[in-house]
C-alpha cells in the first residue's frame, strides 16, 4: 500500500510540476522520480506519514485507556485525525478527576507529543519536495494525521 500511495505521490507531484512548465523531460523524470529540491523528495513525505501513522497507532491505545477509564469526552470531530488531537486543542474533557486519570493524559500527551512534533516537521518536508498541497493533505487523511 506505501509503495502505491509513493507512486500517486510521485505521479501527481513531479508529473504535475514538470508538465506545468512545459518540460519535455517530463517522462524520463517522472519515470525516475525526479523533480524535487535536493534532500527533499515526495516519496520520503509519504514514507514518514507512514512511520507517524504507526506511531500514531500506538498513541491510540493510550488515548483509548484514557478516554474509558477517565470518562473522556470530546467536544469536536477528527474525520480524518486522530480523537486525541482533542487535547492540544482543548476539546476533551475527563469527568473523572483522580491521580490516576491525570497521569494517563499526562502519558498520551507525552507520546502525542512527540507525534505530533514529527509530524510538523514532515510537513516542512513535504513542503521541500514541492508537494502540492492537495497531495500532502490527502496522503495525511488517509494515514488519520490530519491536524491543523
Amino acid at each position: 500500500m506505501a509503495n502505491l500511495l509513493i507512486r500517486l505521490v510521485l505521479v501527481g507531484s513531479v508529473g504535475a510540476s514538470l508538465a506545468s512548465q512545459g518540460d519535455p523531460r517530463h517522462e524520463a523524470e517522472l519515470s525516475r522520480g525526479r523533480g524535487s529540491p535536493p534532500g527533499a523528495a515526495p516519496g520520503d513525505f509519504v514514507s514518514e506519514v507512514v512511520r507517524l501513522s504507526a506511531e500514531a497507532d500506538v498513541v491510540d491505545r493510550l488515548w483509548s485507556n484514557y478516554k474509558h477509564s477517565c470518562g473522556v469526552r470530546v467536544g469536536a470531530r477528527y474525520d480524518f485525525g486522530r480523537e486525541w488531537f482533542a487535547l492540544w486543542d482543548r476539546a476533551a474533557r475527563a469527568t473523572v478527576a483522580s491521580p490516576v486519570c491525570a497521569e494517563m493524559q499526562w502519558r498520551v500527551l507525552e507520546a502525542g507529543d512527540a507525534t505530533r512534533s514529527n509530524l510538523l516537521r514532515a510537513r516542512a518536508l513535504a513542503r521541500r519536495a514541492l508537494l502540492p498541497p492537495a497531495t500532502e493533505v490527502g496522503v495525511l487523511r488517509w494515514h488519520g494525521l490530519e491536524w491543523h
